[in-house]
């Protein structure tokens, strides 16, 4: 338990370093002064979550593939998979 102690600690406090005039640099937005490093970076990664959920950063030969289960599958689209065959039978078998 020493170990989450340490994790809840470490991501619950602040930088142990002062913070410097680039810190503390402001930018008044709309009437809100905001921080403009800690601002950046929020805007930055929260770019980077939608543009990924949009599938912007993966290549057309990937999405290509779709997200069905062979296409995610290590072994790939047209490998023998003994679990796959045998799911796949008892599927077949409750549908007839």
């Amino acid at each position: 338990m020493a170990w989450a102690r340490a994790l809840y600690t470490r991501a619950t406090t602040g930088p142990t370093y002062p913070a410097d005039d680039g810190d503390r640099r402001e930018i008044r937005l709309f009437g809100v002064e905001l921080p403009i490093r800690a601002s950046t970076t929020l805007l930055l990664v929260t770019l980077v979550f939608v543009l990924d959920y949009s599938r912007a950063f993966i290549p057309s030969e990937i999405q290509a593939l779709g997200r069905d289960v062979a296409a995610k599958s290590v072994s790939g689209p047209g490998t023998r998979d003994p679990v796959r065959a045998r799911s796949a039978r008892g599927h077949r078998a409750a549908l007839s």
